[in-house]
């Protein structure tokens, strides 16, 4: 597992704002917690090379109402609403592309004119 993951962004303002989704592929002790160190290195709008050191300390639970508990649920549940139209976007064009592939096999070589034809008269 790496540990840096770099993300370049064109521009950055004060309403920008970036979630993260952190997996660790090893046990997590409820004792000890979790901590996440993340570094933003950006140029200010003067020119000025700055960067910024965000240090983050997490509790570990074993149990999902612990979970919901002690997290943020607006937060929690705006990251899980985008992850859902973001995959929700993925699965219809995988299903558009497979309903054009099995309408082209159906319909034959001129599948696309036959297609548009129709679409056009809908």
């Amino acid at each position: 597992m790496s540990n840096t993951t770099d993300v370049e962004l064109a521009a950055v303002g004060c309403d920008t704002a970036l979630a993260v989704e952190v997996k660790h592929d090893d046990k997590l002790s409820e004792a000890e917690g979790a901590y996440v160190q993340a570094a933003v290195l950006y140029t200010s709008v003067g020119g000025r090379r700055r960067l910024r050191v965000l240090n983050s300390a997490f509790n570990c639970c074993t149990q999902v109402a612990d979970l919901f508990r002690c997290c943020e649920l607006d937060t929690y549940v705006n990251f899980i609403a985008k992850q859902g139209y973001l995959f929700s976007i993925i699965i219809f064009d995988v299903v558009k592309a497979m309903a054009w592939t099995v309408e082209a096999k159906a319909v034959g070589p001129d599948a696309k004119a036959n297609t548009f034809k129709y679409r056009a008269r809908a």
